[in-house]
């Protein structure tokens, strides 16, 4: 297969691999799905309390607006991920700590000085300047679609559970097409290749991409479930926001906690941190979930590999 091949639209291999029966991928998505979206939900119920009592103080302390707070918290959560998750894995580098789950990198896999540097600078810009922006003017935009006041009563268990579910599914598959219609030949060339320049990824090369990239595969999929619901709590929107972020730095970790206790309990992402680390490392399909591959057929060359356990042992053999 030639690169062009590879990293297209339809990457195929001939004769087809027999993919995994619909049985064992969709018992793993369901259960995926199932721990995240409740995750989640206990978050938005743990965090209440400490929600309010910010909006409080920051009404009667500042007299801060609805759309000022709302932007505070939205950027806070952004940026208070960014660095706790970034961080723990800069630790883990640096301190040499879990090194157990590190995938394996070559040399020429390790992202330059400069590209590092080029990154931590864009995502300064997405955390201060266009994040808070986005958020500030958004909210009104929001408001108008139907999200409720900041100090709403939250809505039923029930009533979250599926927002998030359908905030985490729309996400998937808005993020799978808006990905996979990148690694077309003109969008790869013009738009999607500034996100490859990492093949060994790191945490903070998730949200490294071109602008157009970063709307309409990072920001829109992330939306699209709230948009969709239109009557959401503005809590809802920013744990969800934080669990997605928390999801994809940990995906482009170049850790993989795969079958430890913390991917059982719902806390890690190992199997999809494998998945789409053979994408950036093969640029070979696995464009999004092992669900949206497996429906559309387009993770051929992962299946041949072995799929996750096959590629962790290939990885865990230092690729030998």
């Amino acid at each position: 297969f030639t690169e062009l091949q590879r990293m297209s639209f339809s990457p195929v291999v001939h004769p087809r691999p027999q993919y995994p029966g619909a049985i064992q991928v969709l018992s793993k998505d369901i259960l995926r799905l199932f721990q995240a979206v409740l995750v989640g939900t206990i978050l938005v119920f743990l965090f209440h309390p400490l929600y309010l009592f910010t909006i409080s103080y920051l009404r009667v302390n500042y007299d801060l607006s609805d759309q000022i707070i709302f932007c505070l918290l939205m950027s806070l959560g952004h940026t208070g991920t960014y660095i706790v998750v970034n961080g723990f894995f800069l630790t883990c580098d640096t301190a040499k700590f879990l090194q157990q789950y590190k995938l394996d990198r070559k040399p020429h896999m390790i992202p330059s000085f400069s590209l590092i540097m080029k990154t931590l600078f864009l995502a300064s810009l997405q955390n201060f300047v266009s994040g808070p922006l986005a958020a500030y003017f958004g909210y009104s935009v929001l408001r108008m679609g139907g999200m409720k006041t900041l100090d709403a009563p939250l809505d039923s268990v029930g009533t979250i559970f599926f927002l998030l579910v359908v905030a985490h599914e729309a996400n998937e598959w808005g993020f799978y097409w808006a990905h996979r219609m990148f690694h077309t030949k003109w969008l790869y060339a013009r738009i999607h290749k500034k996100h490859h320049e990492y093949i060994g990824t790191m945490a903070i090369a998730s949200e490294y991409a071109h602008p157009v990239e970063y709307l309409i595969a990072n920001v829109l999929p992330t939306l699209a479930g709230f948009i969709l619901f239109q009557e959401f709590h503005p809590l809802c929107l920013m744990i969800w926001l934080c669990v997605r972020l928390e999801q994809t730095y940990e995906v482009h970790s170049g850790y993989c906690f795969y079958n430890t206790i913390f991917e059982t309990l719902g806390l890690s992402h190992g199997s999809w941190a494998a998945h789409h680390d053979y994408h950036h490392s093969q640029n070979a399909g696995n464009f999004g979930s092992l669900l949206c591959d497996w429906m559309c057929g387009t993770m051929d060359h992962y299946v041949k590999e072995g799929m996750t356990d096959g590629y962790i042992a290939r990885k865990q053999n230092k690729e030998k």
